[in-house]
């Protein structure tokens, strides 16, 4: 499952940056510059960016939007050793902070650094583990956010209604709109294996949150 998940993961990245950054919306749209014969079927209109001083999520904002989509507490996302914040200590430098008398940085970074993914990685599995593990302990009933089906069996399909209504509001929540057409597929192909059999449910619903959660529309604005 591991390999699998991992290619999984991949693609939707690949395709979930792609697709966010090219909506159906015509505004902002220009006709495509004439590029001869040569140019095949290309697409008659591309957009123009709005906002091309694309920033990435610093500490602050990066925990702002993982407590308020999965509805944990700042110090329930990623806890060191059970000891200390993540974002706020243990990560604060790659993420774009800076605590002069622990770490001695008068100023903080201007670009992410080296580990400033891995860093977030570690971050948003986290978030997205402890949300599912207190969800599969209150039930669906009780649940906050996996409420579309049961965490302690398997997952469903990916065409089941339950997947789709799961992925949906995962990206409601983390990217503030719904999926687009093509977007659904790739998340849902991770509640199955290689062979089609399906994964544990409360696998699947953290693949699938930490899928989302580490997208580049996600982590920059």
């Amino acid at each position: 499952m591991k390999g699998q998940s991992s290619r999984n993961v991949c693609a939707i990245c690949l395709v979930a940056s792609v697709v966010g950054a090219c909506s159906d919306s015509s505004k902002g749209a220009k006709p495509a510059p004439d590029a001869g014969d040569d140019a095949g079927d290309v697409a008659g209109e591309y957009r123009i960016s709005a906002r091309p001083d694309l920033q990435w999520k610093r500490f602050a904002a990066l925990e702002a939007d993982l407590s308020a989509a999965l509805e944990l507490s700042p110090d329930e996302l990623c806890v060191e050793l059970g000891r200390e914040p993540c974002i706020r200590e243990a990560h604060l430098v790659p993420l774009g902070g800076n605590n002069p008398f622990k770490t001695g940085l008068l100023e903080p970074s201007t670009e992410p650094l080296a580990t400033t993914p891995f860093a977030i990685d570690r971050i948003v599995l986290s978030a997205c583990s402890e949300r599912v593990k207190r969800d599969r302990e209150a039930g669906t009933g009780d649940a906050r956010v996996f409420t579309h089906f049961e965490l302690t069996g398997d997952a469903p399909l990916p065409e089941d209604e339950a997947t789709i209504g799961l992925v949906t509001s995962l990206y409601r929540r983390l990217l503030a709109r719904d999926p687009a057409e093509q977007e659904i597929p790739l998340v849902a192909a991770l509640a199955t294996k290689d062979g089609g059999e399906p994964i544990a449910a409360a696998d699947f619903a953290t693949l699938a949150c930490y899928a989302i959660g580490t997208t580049t529309e996600f982590l920059f604005f």
